[in-house]
């Protein structure tokens, strides 16, 4: 996943945001994949869609992982927002 820097050689860490209103389910997902060896960094995470723009907005991740049913903004409306 590591992602070069303009050809320079040097691998930056890809940085990922986790949205999700399950509180147990982004400790599940923290805890059980090796981020670090896959050259990944978790930026933040977010419990329900409106935090979670705030959060993109903020951290200009790399990748969003991202739950479809959740309050306030769903998951598909948030993907339309960014």
């Amino acid at each position: 996943f590591g992602k070069s820097d303009k050809g320079q050689g040097v691998k930056t860490m890809t940085k990922v945001v986790i949205v999700d209103d399950e509180f147990y389910f982004r400790q599940y997902l923290k805890s059980c994949i090796d981020w670090e060896g896959m050259g990944c960094h978790i930026a933040g995470e977010a419990s329900d869609g409106e935090e979670g723009l705030l959060l993109v907005e903020r951290e200009e991740p790399d990748m969003v992982i991202l739950d479809i049913n959740m309050p306030i903004i769903d998951g598909i409306e948030f993907s339309k927002l960014i």
